[in-house]
Order: structure tokens, then sequence, then C-alpha cells
């Protein structure tokens, strides 16, 4: 697939940590918008189950949205994870968001070029 002006970013793969909620959800439809292939990272199933289906029945949204579920707190997890996204995307991915915050989820992942976006969290 090839990008076009109104989907400049078919064709990438996007892992998402923290997808189901606040500003990773929000990126996860600008993206979604754009393109992108989602690879949504979740605690929990239902909430990424119901992402992923809000992002599919979405009109704009024409990439795969795929649900990963794990606890990026649990080193167990972040591997298994890891093994499933690299399984998924055998040619890599472009861009990690780690919204959800860890250090640890790094690491295994082969990314196919630098992009590596770490989100503040922003607290008052």
């Amino acid at each position: 697939m090839e990008a076009t002006t109104e989907q400049p970013l078919r064709g990438r793969v996007f892992i998402v940590t923290g997808a189901t909620h606040g500003i990773g959800a929000h990126l996860t439809q600008r993206l979604a918008a754009l393109g992108a292939t989602l690879g949504l990272v979740a605690r929990d199933k239902a909430r990424g189950e119901a992402q992923a289906q809000a992002l599919r029945t979405n009109a704009a949204c024409v990439g795969d949205v795929h649900v990963f579920l794990a606890d990026l707190a649990v080193n167990a997890d972040v591997h298994r994870c890891a093994k499933e996204v690299s399984e998924r995307y055998k040619d890599g991915i472009h861009v990690l968001v780690r919204e959800a915050e860890t250090q640890r989820l790094l690491a295994p992942f082969r990314l196919v070029g630098v992009a590596n976006c770490s989100l503040g969290t922003h607290t008052r």
C-alpha cells in the first residue's frame, strides 16, 4: 500500500500503548484517519476491543487495527506482547508511541526506523 495525500500514513505501522483512554485513544483516532495500521496495546481486553471496533467503524479508518493485551508493568507481558507484535508485523514497525510510559517496552521491538515517541502525562 502506498501513501496518498489524504492518507499519508497508509502502509505505516504504529504501535500505541495506553491506546484505550486519554491521549492514546485520541491519537489512535487521528492515526486511523490518516491511514495508519494500528496495534493497540491494552491491559483490558474489553476496552481494547471497544476502541478497535470504534476505529474500524469510523469511515475514515482504512488501515488494519489489532489489539495486543499486555500489562506493561509485568515483564513477561512485555516480552509476550513484543513477540506477538513481531509475528504479526514481520517487516517491523515504524513508530512506537509509549503513552503508557515504560522503558521496558522499547527493547523487545524491532523498529523499521528511529521514530519512537514518548508522550508526557500532564497532571494538574
